[in-house]
């Protein structure tokens, strides 16, 4: 069969088509062929009022001319005045209770002049705007037409962009997360474009949310200072764990984050009170720069010199929270609680925060820091080694002999602060002989107890166990590992307190998760601003995306209090 219509079977076609346009009745069938270009016309009846659906790949023109009525047929199958569904490929997010209403209430209400039935509603169309999407239905019966929405155009709750965007912020993943994401569901995503212009909406939500929540934290520790009378002044004052976390992992030796936070958390209530976000880079202003142009009009969050070192994000920010405490909440941070960053409390110490007010901050070392640090140090002193020239028999045994007994340094430290605690003894007194049991571990645990009974130990002399203290001290390692037991004395006050940083650790994991664990590039706009401030959202409430609803006067959905309140 020819790949045309030939002239000969197209004629008669016509002819009983043009015949019989209103009757809707032929002698003729008209037939595909397999090959889907040619036509074989046998007996039978042809029904041209009804919408044939065509279920075969690509597109097939049928066009009436204006002049005649007669049918031009180009390489494709009849069609006469049918309407064409338009099926969209892939899955769709819908409000299934507001479509099925949608969907009655249009198709039921349409006026009709004729008996119109739900097989007659035929989708003609669909338009995507980021995740909703608009349908676009027609009667074939009446011709009556109408579009419905996947959700509701004014909803109760966030819309969906807003949804999925804020979503991707509290999960730690980006646009190109999502894309992929939504790839593997089959339903198509939005544009990195409408996505960005949704981001940008929120940040000013999240921000303020977060701004809300530390306001009611500050409100809370001030109420709990002066039940307690910690005063100065008239003026409340109380104690603050601080600590710093960036954008970047460091790896122990690239300090070169371009965006990094400071946060200050009240020590009782456990609450964000202040965090500083510094960035050092935009991608408008860097894209204008290198092209010698003016940037264009936007909201710029660079606020931190690019030549500056990364490790100064810190102590900036978290000086900047001492520096308006008095302002944001009334109250004086007298006390710090920090890990053993001393440019931190240097800076704020150099910034002078309540010179007015006559008041100095003090600082107290996170026990856990002191503890980490040092055994650091000794699994250093494990790993010493020694020159080629003064090599000496036993030392690798003795290496051991200190590697073997770091945990249990640890452990004797712990046990000498909690005895100390216990004692009802004046705090300096406590914090002074702490220091001296301290400095007698390292004999007490390499077996010499030169020095147990004089610090009330009571200690099990047996032969058996062996004085390695002369040996270390032949080798150089007991002087190392005294070293560092020196000046983890040094912090006997600090120790006796036991007071950590933990809170701000926590608040950094969270910060880490929302990050992509500090895989992503989030630095570069508003991205990451968004994100620190979802994190204290989340520290401060435990149900950011209720904070996020609540704030821009949304319905809270009952998945998300479900979810919320699970964990």
């Amino acid at each position: 069969m020819d790949s045309k219509v030939s002239i000969q079977t197209l004629v008669p076609t016509m002819q009983c088509l043009e015949l019989n346009l209103n009757t809707g009745r032929c002698c003729q069938n008209v037939e595909l062929c397999e090959d889907n270009n040619n036509f074989v016309i046998e007996n039978g009846l042809l029904d041209i009022d009804r919408i044939q659906e065509d279920m075969s790949e690509g597109r097939r023109i049928v066009e009436l001319c204006k002049d005649n009525n007669n049918f031009v047929i180009e390489n494709g199958p009849l069609d006469i005045d049918r309407i064409q569904e338009d099926m969209p490929e892939g899955r769709r997010i819908v409000d299934i209770s507001f479509m099925w209403n949608e969907i009655h209430r249009t198709f039921d209400n349409h006026a009709r002049g004729i008996e119109c039935q739900f097989k007659d509603w035929k989708l003609v169309n669909s338009l995507r705007h980021g995740l909703k999407t608009q349908l676009f239905f027609k009667c074939q019966m009446c011709n009556y037409k109408a579009n419905i929405w996947s959700e509701p155009t004014e909803p109760k709750t966030l819309d969906i962009n807003t949804a999925a965007v804020a979503g991707t912020v509290t999960v730690g993943i980006g646009h190109a997360q999502l894309d992929e994401l939504c790839a593997a569901m089959n339903i198509p995503c939005m544009s990195d474009k409408t996505y960005i212009k949704n981001r940008e909406k929120l940040v000013n939500d999240f921000e303020k949310t977060a701004t809300e929540n530390m306001k009611m934290a500050g409100e809370v520790e001030k109420q709990l200072a002066l039940e307690k009378n910690d005063v100065i002044n008239g003026i409340p004052y109380i104690t603050v764990i601080a600590d710093g976390s960036w954008m970047k992992r460091s790896y122990g030796n690239a300090y070169d984050s371009l965006s990094g936070v400071g946060a200050i958390i009240g020590y009782r209530t456990k609450k964000i009170l202040f965090v500083g976000v510094r960035n050092k880079f935009c991608t408008i202003c860097d894209v204008a720069e290198r092209n010698g142009i003016e940037p264009r009009d936007h909201k710029c969050y660079k606020n931190f010199d690019r030549n500056a070192s990364s490790t100064s994000m810190e102590s900036d920010a978290i000086a900047e929270g001492f520096k308006s405490s008095l302002e944001m909440h009334g109250m004086i941070y007298r006390t710090i609680i920090a890990d053993g960053d001393s440019s931190v409390y240097q800076t704020i110490v150099d910034s002078r925060p309540y010179r007015e007010q006559m008041v100095n901050v003090k600082k107290i070392e996170c026990t856990n820091h002191l503890l980490r640090n040092l055994c650091k140090k000794l699994r250093a002193v494990a790993e010493t080694t020694q020159q080629k020239t003064h090599r000496k028999r036993g030392f690798v045994q003795l290496r051991n002999v200190v590697k073997n007994n770091i945990l249990k340094i640890r452990r004797e430290v712990i046990e000498a602060i909690d005895l100390r605690r216990e004692e009802k003894q004046p705090d300096h007194y406590k914090a002074i002989e702490l220091q001296k049991d301290i400095l007698n571990i390292p004999s007490h645990i390499f077996g010499e107890h030169k020095r147990c009974k004089e610090r009330g130990r009571i200690c099990d002399l047996d032969e058996t166990n062996k004085n390695y203290v002369p040996f270390l001290k032949l080798h150089g390692l007991y002087q190392k590992v005294e070293s560092a037991i020196i000046y983890l004395s040094a912090y006997s006050d600090s120790l006796l307190l036991k007071f950590t940083n933990n809170p701000a650790e926590s608040f950094n994991s969270i910060i880490c998760k929302e990050i992509g664990g500090k895989s992503i590039n989030f630095g570069n706009r508003d991205s990451y601003n968004a994100r620190i401030a979802g994190a204290v959202a989340q520290f401060n409430t435990q149900q950011v995306l209720t904070e996020v609803h609540n704030n821009m006067d949304k319905n809270v959905p009952s998945i998300v209090e479900t979810l919320e309140k699970r964990r």
